[in-house]
């Protein structure tokens, strides 16, 4: 069977869905999503939930966003982590800012 190895970033996501007030530039916070993300990481979920076995190469922090990581990671079936560095240092974090229109905005916080 053939191995299938993916490379790159695992992330922590917050998608911070926004309720615009008309002919203002406020918004309010609707609703707040934590999320797994990053190319290696989307990759590898999609693969695994198709069934492949995958093997994940990335590294994440040991913050408290990096535990959060860890302990989702350990439960996805199909994905193997033994390749996930745990570095002393923060977890890579994105925020998508997401308003009514579905228009995004992403602030990317890059560590690993």
């Amino acid at each position: 069977m053939t191995s299938i190895y993916c490379y790159g970033d695992i992330t922590y996501e917050q998608h911070i869905h926004l309720d615009e007030y008309e002919n203002s530039n406020d918004s309010l916070v609707k609703s707040v999503k934590f999320k797994v993300g990053g190319s290696a990481f989307n990759t590898a979920n999609g693969l695994a939930e198709m069934g492949h076995k995958v093997n994940l190469i990335s590294s994440i922090g040991t913050d408290i966003e990096g535990e959060y990581l860890k302990e989702i990671l350990k439960n996805i079936k199909n994905i193997n982590t033994d390749y996930v560095d745990f570095r002393n240092s923060e977890t890579s974090k994105v925020f998508a800012l997401i308003n009514n229109s579905k228009e995004h905005k992403f602030l990317s916080f890059r560590c690993n």
